[in-house]
């Protein structure tokens, strides 16, 4: 416990009475009979100090000081909670007050009840894995600048912050690490298997393009049979038929004027049917590299924030 009276001592003024000498990064104060304390400054007199009948001088440091302070919040993961160590920074800037009131109140037990008052909602904002939750916090404490508690006398401000899950959440923070990556590997499988579906599809008929094996007419049907099977609407079926005729031109397997007659053909085929595309020429023009083939998922999609 913290106690910020440095010196105590009895004081005997008498009819002439000396004024008590003052200590740099201390405040002197003289108490009466009632306990009633009067600090002493440049203009006490000997004359103020015979007449308020004191009887104790006390010091009272009035230099900053360290002191951590920690709490225990419930996180959005309730009843599960957070354990923080929050440093900081306190001096007393009213020692009369100070005096006053440190016999019914402890200091550290103060800070903590006036900065949990800060931290607690802001905990709860966050889960127990969430990486920017000591960021934030800290964030919204030094936002509140010098912290004042007049009944005490001290000013303090937050100049540090850790916070982790407390020694009961420990096992949830587990189960939820491995419940997540579960999920996240068991969707990224799903989702690379069925990118090899597709890729794997369209490469062999374009393979056999390149090898002269089948026509472009073949091709172009066996890909939307592919979509049929898929669930591919029209307008879906048109943009994957087209990348991939776009994708044999950028590849070089075919000329630029068949690409451009085969789109065009494709495009004039679309407008026939009732609730086809209204506006050709947006998915006629030439998709990049990525767009057509997809980029592959590698295993860091595991470890990115949300689905993927």
């Amino acid at each position: 416990m913290i106690r910020l009276i440095t010196n105590e001592a009895e004081y005997r003024g008498g009819f002439f009475p000396k004024i008590p000498p003052r200590v740099p990064g201390q405040d002197t104060l003289l108490i009466n009979a009632d306990g009633i304390p009067q600090l002493v400054t440049d203009y006490t007199t000997v004359r103020d100090i015979r007449r308020g009948n004191f009887n104790n001088v006390v010091r009272v440091s009035t230099s900053q000081f360290s002191v951590d302070i920690f709490l225990n919040e419930v996180s959005e993961n309730a009843p599960f909670k957070f354990d923080i160590k929050i440093g900081v920074e306190c001096k007393v800037y009213n020692s009369v007050a100070y005096y006053m009131s440190h016999k019914a109140y402890i200091l550290e037990d103060s800070i903590s009840r006036a900065l949990s008052r800060i931290v607690s909602p802001e905990a709860r904002r966050f889960q127990l894995t969430d990486n920017s939750v000591s960021y934030e916090i800290m964030k919204t404490l030094q936002s509140k600048g010098i912290i004042t508690i007049e009944a005490l006398g001290v000013q303090f401000f937050v100049d540090a912050l850790d916070v982790n899950p407390d020694a009961e959440a420990e096992g949830f923070v587990k189960d939820m690490s491995v419940t997540t990556l579960k999920s996240r590997a068991q969707q990224h499988s799903i989702k690379e298997g069925a990118q090899f579906a597709t890729m794997s599809m369209e490469g062999a008929i374009m393979q056999q393009v390149a090898e002269s094996k089948i026509t472009m007419e073949d091709a172009i049907i066996k890909l939307r049979q592919s979509n049929r099977g898929e669930g591919y609407n029209n307008l879906e079926d048109m943009e994957r038929v087209i990348a991939f005729v776009r994708k044999l031109q950028t590849d070089n397997i075919i000329a630029d004027s068949e690409a451009e007659q085969r789109i065009s053909e494709l495009l004039r085929g679309l407008q026939s049917i009732p609730g086809g595309i209204t506006q050709p020429l947006g998915i006629s023009a030439q998709k990049t590299s990525d767009e057509v083939t997809g980029t592959d998922s590698t295993i860091g999609d595991l470890y990115k924030d949300g689905d993927t």
